[in-house]
């Protein structure tokens, strides 16, 4: 059986019983949201998993959507959310985004993944 969470996958293998199904460590969602369009910079860009991160195994770098990567500040946890992490970006100019990360969890599930986001100047809201 599959469960569709939003740009998710979380498969579950049934043998025997739900108490052996196997849940697979995935992004709960993001800040900015993937695929979002968005008119005002984010001043950080934080994810949350569906499990509790190793944070010193855990990163994601975040790029132009032409590749060039983008400066952003240490990469910290979330101090009360032990799922969370992020990190602070100066002011991005209007653009498309991608962030790719690669986290560890408490129980050693590795997940690498990307998502998008663009920025749109404000002169372009409708």
């Amino acid at each position: 059986m599959q469960i569709n969470v939003p740009d998710a996958k979380v498969g579950i293998f049934i043998s025997g019983g739900l108490d052996s199904a196997l849940l697979y460590y995935f992004l709960l969602k993001s800040n900015p949201a993937q695929r979002a369009v968005i008119f005002v910079p984010p001043e950080r860009v934080q994810l949350w998993f569906s499990e509790r991160l190793e944070l010193r195994y855990s990163t994601f770098t975040l790029s132009t959507g032409k590749g060039d990567a983008v400066e952003i500040g240490t990469i910290q946890a979330d101090p009360e959310d032990a799922k969370s992490m992020f990190a602070p970006v100066k002011t991005l100019p209007p653009g498309g985004y991608v962030v790719k990360y690669r986290v560890l969890s408490t129980d050693g599930h590795v997940v690498e993944n990307q998502f998008s986001f663009t920025i749109r100047s404000s002169s372009e809201k409708k």
